[in-house]
């Protein structure tokens, strides 16, 4: 048997019973692939019914990372208005496996986590996965919090200047080298910012491989939601639009990014869809770009120097070196577009 971090099996069996009664023993545990944070697993029992878990990773953690009761709150809350996974159970108990933990419903579809697979997507379905993803961001950006009980999620205005604050410090505290760019456009991104009072939940990790879509092109689930709180809604816009490469272009990863598989809508149809849908306009994409990119290199040397300190040990050194090389493409990325601000 193959020992899975994270995962005590007789332990989280018991509690199973107790918690999840229709899950019939014996459980298989496997880890799902694609996770680079919060570890995510997939249970199956007896009779092939599936659910999955997810729980902080192990190792030493950033103190304000991975708290998984305001992942599972967010979910709940969620759930009816956005595309989640249906909420099934929370762990609070650390015993059980080491962390809080908290099951949701398996959702089957498809992940595009990169152009091989997006190249299996028909030609005809590529401009609806793009309506669809933008528009399960919009049912999001347009849902009033406090009708879901999430309005003291954040503190909501002043979001971005936040956001800037917490990843330089968290850039600091894990930081292995020194990545080119990224205190530079720091200072830039701070002279820079926009004055927005636009509030509402935003996912702030939204990209394609952190969606489950059905056959016919549209969202089931939007996925990983442990660094969503209150802001403004353009972060989202940004990060969406920093992971939409065109056709050909490179992802600074070690493979392409689905949407350069071709056929999907362009960076500038996918802004000009998310205000016809949510009815906000789009001012100052260029900033919330670069923004996305930088926060991308700071949360990359965190993954980094987690790999380094061996807390997941099932990551090789070759990947190792490919988010080392992402966090630098990232942030030439940032420094490039911040370049150009006014």
């Amino acid at each position: 048997m193959v020992h899975l971090p994270g995962i005590d099996e007789a332990s989280i069996t018991a509690w199973f019973a107790r918690a999840v009664p229709a899950a019939q023993a014996p459980l298989t545990f496997e880890l799902i692939a694609g996770g680079h944070s919060n570890l995510t697993y997939r249970v199956t029992d007896v009779t092939g019914q599936a659910w999955i878990i997810r729980r902080p990773p192990t190792g030493e953690l950033l103190a304000t990372a991975h708290d998984m009761a305001r992942e599972w709150k967010l979910i709940e809350a969620l759930n009816g208005h956005v595309p989640v996974p249906p909420p099934v159970a929370m762990c609070t108990d650390a015993d059980v496996t080491g962390a809080p933990f908290h099951v949701t419903e398996f959702v089957d579809g498809v992940v595009l986590r990169d152009a091989k697979v997006a190249d299996d997507v028909p030609l005809e379905l590529r401009p609806l996965v793009s309506e669809s993803f933008v528009r399960a961001i919009g049912a999001l950006h347009t849902l009033e919090p406090a009708a879901v009980g999430l309005q003291d999620l954040g503190k909501g205005v002043g979001y971005v200047g936040r956001q800037l604050k917490r990843w330089r410090q968290q850039y600091e505290l894990s930081r292995t080298r020194d990545v080119p760019g990224v205190e530079w456009t720091y200072e830039r991104l701070v002279a820079c910012m926009p004055e927005r009072e636009q509030v509402s939940v935003v996912h702030a990790d939204y990209r394609l491989d952190n969606v489950i879509l059905a056959p016919g092109g549209d969202v089931r689930a939007i996925l990983d939601w442990e660094l969503a709180t209150l802001g403004d809604p353009l972060a989202d816009v940004g990060s969406m639009i920093a992971y939409w490469t065109g056709e050909g272009e490179p992802s600074g990863m070690d493979y392409d990014w689905p949407t350069s598989a071709g056929g999907f809508l362009s960076r500038d149809e996918m802004a000009e869809l998310y205000t016809g849908v949510t009815g906000i306009w789009v001012d100052d994409l260029d900033y919330y770009v670069a923004f996305a990119h930088w926060r991308i290199a700071c949360i990359g040397e965190g993954v980094v120097a987690r790999y380094r300190s061996g807390s997941m040990k099932e990551v090789t050194p070759g990947e190792v070196q490919v988010y080392a090389d992402s966090t630098v493409y990232h942030a030439a990325r940032a420094t490039q577009i911040a370049a150009h601000l006014k």
